[in-house]
């Protein structure tokens, strides 16, 4: 069940604010008409939410998105560009400029906002504006053909986004979807759903409400994204992805009643980082948090720091976890790591050590716990280590 959980939770809410805002859009003829009147206002004030956290938090790249969305709905609700009889070929350019600089963007680096490369990402967008602006009211007639171009023949109708755009959209997706697995689960599935979301705005142009509804809920979820990762940054080992010391510090303050704490040290580590390299070492460490997510028992696993790690089980005792902690030692010694050097490769496996000690008389705070368990787990170096101790 633990381990079901770990792979969906990730995925909720931006899958969720996709749903949700695709299912405001479908009841949009039955909700308040003040509501409806102020939806500008609310998505102007998310996207702009969006780039004061991106100012804040340096987040760069979420930042010139929010700003190119604000741009884009003051440009498609207002018609800044001025442009008489331009809509349609406005609305294509847009549609055009939205996904390939969501991918741009995407693939950048945190350089900043107010900096020499944030600067020269302002420039590109005002030139890219100027650009569009320039062919579109030029009839620049190479321009408007290849936003009218069809190479797949398609109902009439069936969309306003023109299929070079289609093709940027899908392009994004494959690219995101490929290259987001480094960056984790949910920054991977939070731009592929920020990508959709803003396709289902423009897909859905008949509506005029659609832009400021879907871009409203793309600021949503950039701030979500924002916040997460301003989370992460304080909470989460940045290697491994388990919770940090400090996260760890804050769960051993909430602590009450009976609990279980177990230290865990991954054996003959420094051998694995002298022998094979620190990069194996890394991905031993990553191997075995990995494992420690799904440790059962309703136990938390944290970095400690180093090769050490801590799991707390709160309202258990000592023989509730031990069958659970065994399961945990067997299962992160069946699982292979494979080294490659050359064209040989290599099955690698590692072994932890487990000290646990429990809350009692003796051991009043979670201090206490703590240091026994650190001992605990020196005599189960001791006995041999890849053992659990008391």
């Amino acid at each position: 069940m633990k381990k079901t959980w770990n792979k969906i939770q990730p995925h909720i809410i931006p899958i969720g604010l996709v749903i949700l805002g695709y299912v405001v859009f479908q009841q949009m003829d039955q909700m308040p008409a003040t509501l409806v009147q102020g939806l500008t206002y609310l998505s102007n004030m998310f996207l702009t939410s969006a780039m004061i956290l991106g100012i804040f938090f340096n987040r760069s790249r979420l930042f010139f998105v929010a700003l190119l969305l604000s741009v884009t709905q003051y440009s498609l609700v207002y018609g800044i560009f001025e442009l008489s009889g331009k809509t349609e070929a406005i609305f294509q350019t847009f549609a055009l400029l939205l996904p390939g600089n969501l991918l741009l963007f995407y693939l950048l680096n945190e350089r900043g906002i107010f900096t020499y490369w944030g600067l020269s990402r302002f420039v590109v967008l005002l030139l890219e504006l100027l650009l569009s602006y320039s062919l579109i009211r030029t009839d620049n007639q190479p321009f408007l053909r290849v936003l009218e171009q069809t190479w797949i023949p398609l109902p009439a109708g069936w969309s306003p986004i023109p299929q070079i755009a289609w093709l940027l959209f899908f392009l994004a997706g494959i690219i995101i979807f490929f290259k987001g697995k480094k960056q984790g689960q949910f920054l991977r599935t939070a731009w592929l759903c920020l990508l959709m979301i803003v396709l289902l705005g423009l897909h859905n142009r008949e509506n005029p409400l659609s832009w400021p509804l879907f871009f409203g809920f793309a600021g949503i979820l950039m701030v979500v994204i924002i916040l997460h990762s301003s989370y992460a940054m304080a909470y989460l080992d940045e290697l491994t992805g388990a919770p940090s010391r400090r996260a760890l510090r804050d769960h051993l303050l909430k602590l009450s009643g009976t609990y279980v704490i177990a230290m865990l040290d991954i054996d003959h580590f420094k051998k694995f980082n002298d022998t094979y390299g620190h990069d194996v070492g890394d991905d031993v460490l990553k191997l075995v948090a990995s494992g420690l997510r799904e440790v059962s028992g309703g136990g938390k696993a944290y970095r400690y720091g180093g090769e050490e790690f801590s799991i707390i089980f709160p309202k258990k005792s000592i023989a509730e976890v031990l069958p659970h902690l065994e399961q945990l030692r067997e299962s992160v010694a069946a699982k292979k790591y494979s080294y490659h050097k050359k064209e040989k490769v290599t099955q690698l496996s590692v072994t932890i050590s487990i000290g646990v000690a429990q809350r009692n008389e003796r051991y009043k705070t979670p201090e206490e716990v703590m240091k026994a368990a650190d001992k605990a787990l020196y005599r189960a170096k001791d006995k041999g280590r890849n053992c659990v101790s008391t």
